[in-house]
């Protein structure tokens, strides 16, 4: 799976929890779970989710809100398929 594809996966669930009041029951094992196996590229997000399931719900929409933070601002640093798909491949004429 390719990083930007990855973040805009785990984008969803964060999304879902922060709308659901950060109350840890969007997916079945908990946010903090999921992150752990999924977020293997993304160590900072493994270390915030660290005891997730254990804070508050007001520390958790801070964690969240620094998450979705993080994978968003690593969505736009990555160029968009389909500006990727629309570009040219460079090809050769060949002259006589």
């Amino acid at each position: 799976m390719r990083e930007g594809e990855l973040r805009e996966r785990l984008l969803r669930p964060l999304l879902r929890e922060l709308k659901d009041g950060a109350r840890d029951q969007v997916v079945v094992g908990g946010l903090e779970n999921l992150i752990q196996n999924l977020a293997k590229p993304f160590p900072r997000l493994q270390s915030l989710f660290q005891g997730y399931g254990g804070k508050t719900p007001e520390e958790r929409k801070e964690i969240l809100l620094e998450a979705i933070r993080f994978l968003k601002d690593g969505l736009t640093a990555l160029p968009p398929r389909a500006q990727a798909a629309s570009l040219p491949s460079p090809c050769r004429r060949r002259t006589p």
